[in-house]
Formats: C-alpha cells, sequence, structure tokens
C-alpha cells in the first residue's frame, strides 16, 4: 500500500500511533469524555488511509494525475556581470535583483560608444539564473528569446561581449560579461559568455504521492553541469581538457541529466505561516496560535546522470520522481502520462486477448558506420576569391588541405594529423558559380571533411589551404560554415566515443509496441559497437558488404527457433519489428552458430527494483563470456543483441 503516514506524526505533540494492522475504521467519541489532540489527527489519517486503498488501485506512486505537461526547449543564454551598470559606470546594486523585480520581460539590447548607446534588438527574459554559485562562475544567466531587431542591423543581431541590456537608454543595465579568451581553436572563454541551454518547464499539475494528492505550480528549470578542473563547454563535444578551465563553472551544452521532482514532506507551524493563527476577531482567542499543518511540496529539480554507467544510483533515487531525462542533450525518456495501478493490468489483459503482443511504432535496427564523416561547407569570402583567381596553384583543390593556425604548417608532413591541436580539414569538392567567362567564380564554396577532434567555428574566420606538398600556402577567409551530417555514420571524430574508420554500429531506432497488453515505448536511439572474431572477414564501411546473418527471437530465458536469413546487405538491412507473435524481442547471430554466449549487448531496466521504473531504459550494457540470459534479469521490455 502506497499510504505513507510521516514518520514525525507519531511522536510528541501529536501522538498519531494510527496502525493499519488494527483495521480501525471509525473513531466513536463519547458524551463525558474529554476529546484527545491525538483523536483529531488519527481522524484524519483513518479517512487518508480509505482514500489511499482506492487510489492505490488506480494510480503508481509518484504518478501524474492531471496537468504536468512537459516541455523542453533550447534556447539562447547570456552571462552578465554580478553589478548593474548605469549610463557612467558600475553600480552597487546586483543584478540578481534587478533581474528578480523586471517591470516586464522585455528588454532592449544596446553597444556602447563613448557616451553614446545604440539599439540593437528587442529581447524577452525567459528565465535566469543567479549569481553566487561559485567563485568560478558568479555570473547571472540570462535565458532569452529575440523578439525584434533594430533596423539598423540589416536583419542580423547575435550577443556579443560588453553588449548592454536594459529597459531604455536612461538605464539601469546588466552588462554581458568579458572573459578572458583563449588561443583555441574556435576560440573559448574561461567563461562562455553567451551560448545556448536547456529550459525544461512543466506546468501546474496533480501528482500522487504517499497516498495524497498534491498539487504543484507550473515551475521551470534550467540544465547544467557543475564542471571538474579543466573541463569546459567544449570538453562535452571533444572529451579535451584544458588547463585554463576553472573548477565550478555552469556547463550548459549538451546536458545529461535526470529531471524530476523532489519530495518534501514537512511540519508547517502558525510561526512559519501567519495564515494559521485564528483570524476571528473579537473574540478571546483571536489571532492565537493555530494547529500545525502537514504538507508535502514537490521541486522541480535536476540530477547529473552519468550515460553508459549501470549502477542502480545512477538510475534510482529516494524521494524523487523522474519526468525526463536526457543524455548528451537528446530526450531519451519522459514520463508525461499518468502512471496506472492494478486496474492497468486489466486494460493489458483485455488488449493482450483482443490484439496479442504487436508493434505500433517499429523498433527498428540499423547497421551504420562507427566513423560518421560530417562535412562542412565553407563559404569563401569575395575578396578571397579575387586573390585566389586566376593563379591555378591558389585555387582550392580537391584532396587539398584546409586549416587554422600558422602558414608554416604542413600537413602533408605532420606525423598526425589527428593529434594536431587546431581544426584540419580534406577538401573533397569545391562548388563555384562562374559567369560565361569562366575565369573567376561568383561564389565559392570548399566541401571538407574533418582530420581531427577539433571544429570549425560557425561564423567569419581565417584560414589556409595547400594543394600539395610543395605548393603554396594560400590564406583566405570565409563568410560562414555549414555543417552536413553523414547519415550513413554514428560518431564524428569529435564525439565520445571517437568514431572509428574500423568498426560499424547497430543502432535500435525508437518505437513504441504494446507486450503483452503493456505500453513499452523508447524515445531516443541506442547505439552499440558491432564486434568481429578471427573467424569473420574484417569490416569495411558501408557500401555493400555482405554478411551471414540469423535473426531469432528471445524470451523469458529461451531461445526460439531461428529465421535464416542467408547473407543481409548492410544497406538493405530489414525493418526488424520488436514483435512477433508471442515473442517481443530478437537476437542477431552470426551464421553458423547454435548458441548465444558471447559479446553479448542487452539493453533492459532494472528489474525487481519496483514497477515505477521498468520503462526507465539503461543504455545498452556488454555482458562477458556466458552470463545467464534468465527471464528474471531481463524482462519482457528487453532489447538484445549477440555478435559471436
Amino acid at each position: 500500500m502506497t499510504f505513507k503516514n510521516p514518520d514525525f506524526s507519531s511522536n510528541s505533540p501529536y501522538y498519531d500511533d494510527f496502525e493499519e494492522a488494527k483495521n480501525f475504521l471509525k473513531i466513536l467519541f463519547k458524551p463525558g469524555y474529554a476529546v484527545q489532540a491525538r483523536e483529531l489527527t488519527q481522524l484524519q489519517t483513518i479517512l487518508q488511509s480509505q482514500v489511499a486503498k482506492f487510489a492505490d488501485h488506480i494510480f503508481q506512486d509518484g504518478s501524474q494525475v492531471f496537468g504536468g505537461t512537459i516541455q523542453i526547449v533550447n534556447t539562447p543564454y547570456v552571462r552578465l556581470e554580478k553589478y548593474t551598470q548605469s549610463t557612467i559606470g558600475a553600480t552597487t546594486n546586483l543584478a540578481n535583483d534587478y533581474l528578480t523585480n523586471l517591470p516586464t520581460n522585455l528588454l532592449k539590447v544596446y553597444s556602447k560608444s563613448g557616451t553614446t548607446f545604440t539599439e540593437l534588438a528587442t529581447v524577452k527574459i525567459s528565465y535566469f539564473e543567479p549569481s553566487g554559485y561559485s567563485a568560478a562562475d558568479d555570473y547571472a544567466v540570462a535565458f532569452y528569446n529575440v523578439i525584434s531587431i533594430a533596423e539598423t542591423q540589416n536583419g542580423t543581431f547575435d550577443m556579443q561581449r560588453e553588449y548592454y541590456i536594459g529597459s531604455s537608454t536612461a538605464g539601469p543595465f546588466v552588462k554581458v560579461i568579458n572573459p578572458t579568451q583563449q588561443t583555441t581553436t574556435p576560440v573559448q572563454y574561461t567563461v562562455e559568455p553567451f551560448g545556448n541551454g536547456y529550459l525544461v518547464t512543466v506546468d501546474d499539475g496533480i501528482f500522487y504521492i504517499d497516498g495524497y494528492f498534491v498539487t504543484t505550480q507550473k515551475q521551470t528549470i534550467s540544465l547544467f553541469k557543475k564542471s571538474s578542473q579543466y573541463e569546459s563547454d567544449f570538453s562535452i563535444d571533444t572529451g579535451l581538457t584544458y588547463n585554463w578551465a576553472s573548477q565550478g563553472v555552469r556547463l550548459f551544452n549538451k546536458p545529461s541529466h535526470r529531471i524530476g521532482y523532489t519530495i518534501n514532506r514537512q511540519i508547517v507551524t502558525a510561526t512559519e505561516d501567519s495564515t494559521l493563527n485564528d483570524p476571528a476577531r473579537g473574540f478571546y482567542n483571536y489571532n492565537a496560535p493555530g494547529a500545525d499543518r502537514y504538507k508535502i511540496s514537490l521541486e522541480l529539480t535536476q540530477i547529473e546522470y552519468r550515460s553508459g554507467i549501470v549502477d542502480i544510483d545512477n538510475y534510482v533515487t529516494t524521494d524523487f520522481i523522474q519526468i525526463l531525462r536526457t543524455t548528451n542533450g537528446v530526450v531519451d525518456y519522459i514520463k508525461d502520462k499518468s502512471s496506472y495501478s492494478q486496474i492497468l493490468d486489466l486494460f493489458a489483459k483485455r488488449t493482450q486477448d483482443e490484439s496479442g503482443s504487436y508493434t505500433v511504432k517499429p523498433f527498428i535496427a540499423e547497421v551504420k558506420n562507427h566513423l560518421r564523416k560530417d562535412r562542412y561547407v565553407l563559404t569563401v569570402s569575395n575578396d578571397s576569391i579575387t586573390s585566389m583567381f586566376p593563379a591555378t596553384s591558389f585555387r582550392p583543390a580537391i584532396d587539398g588541405y584546409v586549416w587554422a593556425g600558422s602558414a608554416a604548417f604542413n600537413p602533408y608532413t605532420s606525423p598526425s594529423l589527428a593529434n594536431e591541436p587546431f581544426v584540419i580539414a580534406k577538401i573533397v569538392d569545391v562548388i563555384g558559380d562562374y559567369d560565361a567567362s569562366l575565369a573567376t567564380p561568383k561564389s565559392l564554396k570548399i566541401v571538407v571533411e574533418l582530420q581531427n577532434a577539433n571544429k570549425f567555428a560557425f561564423g567569419p574566420g581565417s584560414y589556409f589551404l595547400k594543394n600539395t606538398s610543395t605548393g603554396p600556402v594560400t590564406g583566405f577567409n570565409i563568410n560562414g560554415v555549414e555543417l552536413q551530417i553523414d547519415s550513413k555514420g554514428t560518431y564524428s571524430l569529435s564525439d565520445v566515443p571517437v568514431g572509428d574508420p574500423t568498426k560499424l554500429t547497430i543502432t535500435m531506432q525508437p518505437g513504441k509496441a504494446y507486450v503483452y497488453g503493456y505500453n513499452y515505448e523508447t524515445y531516443a536511439p541506442r547505439s552499440v559497437d558491432y564486434v568481429i572474431n578471427g573467424n569473420q572477414t574484417d569490416i569495411k564501411v558501408v557500401t555493400g558488404q555482405n554478411v551471414e546473418f540469423e535473426v531469432g527471437n528471445y524470451i523469458k530465458g529461451v531461445f526460439l527457433p531461428r529465421i535464416t536469413t542467408n547473407t543481409i546487405n548492410y544497406e538493405q538491412m530489414p525493418s526488424l519489428d520488436l514483435i512477433d507473435v508471442d515473442t517481443n524481442t530478437f537476437l542477431i547471430y552470426p551464421a553458423n552458430t547454435t548458441t548465444a554466449e558471447r559479446r553479448i549487448y542487452a539493453w533492459a531496466p532494472f528489474f525487481g527494483v519496483n514497477e515505477d521504473i521498468q520503462g526507465d531504459m539503461i543504455d545498452m550494457v556488454y555482458l562477458t563470456d556466458s552470463e545467464n540470459l534468465d527471464g528474471a534479469r531481463f524482462p519482457h521490455e528487453s532489447v538484445i543483441f549477440v555478435a559471436e
């Protein structure tokens, strides 16, 4: 039973010694006997226990009952100096107070030259994190949306360091920070002055907690990780560390978090809430302290999540109701519907009797290259086009190289392009829009593939190119960068793990099914490396290689008959439905094997902890040797791959 009588109510001064086992259903008051405070309290407990018994049949503990709509939005943010600014300089007023007491959340962004302020844009402040987080990050962080851009800006606006934000040119203002720049490519700062982060908003709702129906108001939080020493926002992308990066900075890039409600149980007294004093004006007990109140409140909270760590503490937290999870900025779990209890078993049995187990949205298995060869399209500036033409040796050519850094660098003689500290890319295409003379193009784009884990900055920049080991070095400028994602790959050179050209991955796409009548749904892809042994040919990239596989089903510890597929072309890998009659998971075997004993990748929830986390999926995990594939460890929600 879910009903939970608070421990602190059974002692002084409340003495609520209600015991479920005694089965007391009513308190029968009698004339001539004093009414005990304990009895008045226990009267409520008996009634709540009865309500909870019925509610337990309908809802699981922690279930959403009404409302509670979840939104997660990627929003630009800007870090602001701790104190506000006037038209002539810094003040002693906190930016926190200014942002808390805004008469309107529509503010202007200004640049300042001397004593002149120039309006650039109007922004709407949607949320802010206060200063005082740590010594290394003692700034207010405001999340905003651009509402309009001043006509003088020709339709473009980018937040910059030392911009001023306020309601008018008269001030006061909050000022964008100007941290130290680092000599990296792209340029980094000791603390990022601006960027993008994620806001999670949950609307008003009612949740079933401890046998009570608890109301919660609309709440918003931002998602961020507290940095370790030498870790920056770019570390999340590259896996690199930087000796200038301080500990204790809020990192907003690609968050991995469990988001939900922390359950707070408390006794509220008249000292803490004056509305509990007696309001009966005109009587002798007016304004006397009244009875205390028991309160349950839900606070929207984030908990850092370590993707891929198979540890019960990474998935289950006491007094915490998880409603959302992100892994590197991707939502891979969401709980936005009511969690029904025993009544769900009735519905599930009826669904199973009528329709069996079936797939609503197939769980599609895809085989991809481990390395994702993303391409960047660099738009060459007009002045650089003029300098490149008509001299052939200065023009970009396929198989040439583009890099940032020094003109003295020679990519053809580098011992390892992957270990160079600046971005290096190989030219794979050159796109020019020529006029009738075919002499100098009107526009020029260079398409490149990265050769290391560094990235191009998305915006104007200066780079070098070289077409042969002995040819000249050409410096050129670009106006912008466009990223083209390789759909046949999984991980880029700047991802963690780093893309490997000698491997493949098996990816399970999100899907939805009814298994034995119960809803089972996933929200994000899961990928594992495809493992080979000496009996198989070397892995090649996905260009039509044929490998023999057999596909079979696994359920509750029993391997069902396998279906021979002969050879499968990786580029024509079939869509494998998770559900097949009464079976619900599938195995991928190499051909000519009779058992599945080694190199097993499993994707499963923790089993036997509690019903509430059955839908909270673990990342695919690696099982070694001959671990027992029994139904207790891998229940009917499991998805298992085998690569012998």
